[in-house]
This record gives C-alpha cells, sequence and structure tokens, in this order.
C-alpha cells in the first residue's frame, strides 16, 4: 500500500484524485486551501462522485510515500507553509505545474523529486464540479523512479509516455500555450481572431520569439518546430480557447509567472528581444494587478 497526498484540490488535483481512487491498495490524505468534502467529474459518458475528507499535516501518524502537489504558480507563495510542512513527511514530491523549473524555490532534493508534463484538459463547470474532456497523458523523465511512479496508476486510463530530453517536452508545451494563450488573452477572444491578418502575425512573431529563448535555454527544438505549431494552430476550430483565456474571462488570476513571464525572465538573461511578448506581459500583469 502506498500512502499519498493530494495537495491541491483544483482541475488536476481532483482529476489526480479519480484516478488514484481507482486503485483501492492506496491510502490518500487529501490537502486544499478552502473546504472541500466532495468532488464530481464528468468524463465522456461517467460521472465520477468523490466524497473526500481534508487533513492537516500535524495529523498524519506515518509518512507519506508520495506528496503530489497540483497547484498553480501564483498559490505557492500562500502555500509555503503546508508544503515545507508535508515536504519534511514525504519520500518523493510530484509536481504539476505549468513552465519550468516547476521546483524553484522548494526545499526538495533530486533524488526525492518528480516533475511531470500534463495534457489532461479540464474545465470547471462550477464549485468542486469539473468537465474533463478526455483522459490524461502525463510525460515523465525515462528513469526508475518515474517508472515506479507510474505505477500507481497501473489500472487507470492514464498514458504515460517517458522522453529523455525532459526539459526540451517541457518547453514545447509552454511555448504552445504561451503563444496561443497570450494571443487570445490580448484579444479577449477565440481562435476566430486568427481569420485577422493582425493577430496571425502577432502570434507568429511571438511564437519565434519563444523558439528563440528556448533554443538558448537549450532545448533541443527540431528545425521544423516552428512550422509545425503553425500547422497545429491553423487546425484548430474557430471556437478554441485556451485555459489562460478561460481565467481572463472568469475573472480569475492568470499563472503568468510560468508562462509568459517566465519567458520574459529567461529572454532578459539571455539578452534577446522579445517586444511582443513583453507587450503581452505589461497587458495581463497589468490584469492581475486589478485582482490583488
Amino acid at each position: 500500500m502506498s500512502r499519498i497526498a493530494i495537495l491541491g484540490l483544483g482541475a488536476i488535483g481532483s482529476v489526480m484524485v479519480k484516478y488514484l481512487s481507482e486503485e483501492p491498495r492506496h491510502d490518500l490524505f487529501f490537502f486544499n486551501r478552502s473546504q472541500k468534502d466532495t468532488i464530481r467529474i464528468q468524463c465522456a459518458q461517467d460521472e465520477h462522485i468523490l466524497s473526500i475528507q481534508l487533513s492537516k499535516p500535524e495529523e498524519l501518524a506515518q509518512d507519506l510515500d508520495y506528496l503530489i502537489i497540483c497547484l498553480k504558480a501564483y498559490h505557492y507563495p500562500t502555500a509555503k507553509e503546508i508544503i515545507e510542512q508535508l515536504i519534511t513527511r514525504t519520500k518523493c514530491t510530484v509536481i504539476f505545474r505549468n513552465g519550468i523549473d516547476i521546483s524553484l524555490g522548494l526545499p526538495i532534493q533530486s533524488h526525492a523529486l518528480i516533475e511531470t508534463i500534463i495534457d489532461c484538459p479540464t474545465q470547471m463547470i462550477s464549485a468542486n464540479n469539473y468537465n474533463q474532456l478526455r483522459e490524461a497523458k502525463i510525460t515523465l523523465e525515462d528513469n526508475p523512479r518515474m517508472h515506479a511512479f507510474a505505477k500507481l496508476f497501473l489500472h487507470t486510463k492514464v498514458e504515460f509516455n517517458f522522453v529523455e530530453d525532459f526539459r526540451t517536452e517541457q518547453w514545447k508545451k509552454l511555448i504552445e500555450s504561451a503563444a496561443l494563450g497570450g494571443i487570445l488573452c490580448h484579444a479577449r477572444q477565440d481562435c476566430s481572431i486568427f481569420e485577422k491578418e493582425e493577430y496571425l502575425s502577432m502570434y507568429e512573431g511571438l511564437l519565434k520569439e519563444c523558439i528563440r529563448v528556448a533554443r538558448a535555454d537549450g532545448a533541443a527544438l527540431p528545425n521544423n518546430f516552428y512550422q509545425e505549431i503553425l500547422s497545429k494552430r491553423a487546425a484548430y476550430p474557430k471556437s478554441k480557447g485556451s485555459s489562460m483565456l478561460t481565467d481572463l474571462l472568469n475573472g480569475r488570476r492568470l499563472e503568468l509567472q510560468a508562462k509568459n513571464k517566465a519567458i520574459k525572465i529567461l529572454a532578459k538573461k539571455y539578452d534577446i528581444l522579445t517586444p511582443v511578448n513583453n507587450r503581452i506581459c505589461v497587458e495581463l500583469e497589468a490584469y492581475n494587478s486589478t485582482l490583488d
């Protein structure tokens, strides 16, 4: 039996609870910033209703095998105390979060850390109620510790992808997310904006900036990566949005630290000009400041 804690019961945290609850051999513990006793997840034709009981770090009678952190970047400062309390009671900490360098600042040694990339579009319907659009795909570095973690989901529908160059895979997701989300948030509109040349040109410029920064940071992007992302964007339906746009339209804080702002910081480090990304950062940081 594995003793597993999930910290952060938003969309991804709730999906993790759903999958891990399918494995009766796990002993699960739940931690969240706000009170919650039920999670509802609709996935295809199945509805999952999960009853949970929140715990406190001091209530743990034994140490944890895994701590799974599912928080957005801007939640970390206010969750610092509970994160540090749980890490001291945990053999291995697993982080689900957008961006790169996602464990930066956390007191975790590399042998006790697992960074992840997750592809699992999940929309909030209402409080504690989510629509999971497809089964989760999790990308991990290819080594024995990652394979051991994947075995926690042995009898679930989670798909695992093991890669040699994990940082490059992180950059691929960050580039796609920051480029699309940045432009859609700038326009406050879905992909129908790409019928206008001004937005298409702006998107292409932002994409090129992101790729230059990624390569300076050591990402081994293929030569055709730019064209690959353009082709993918061209295939999107006009009604497609992004997680950033959804947050903005619902008056929620944007995870800029993990996306466009992370690119801005690294561009400065490598002395790369990124005027489109800088403009977007200024606009969206101004939006975030209205929520302080």
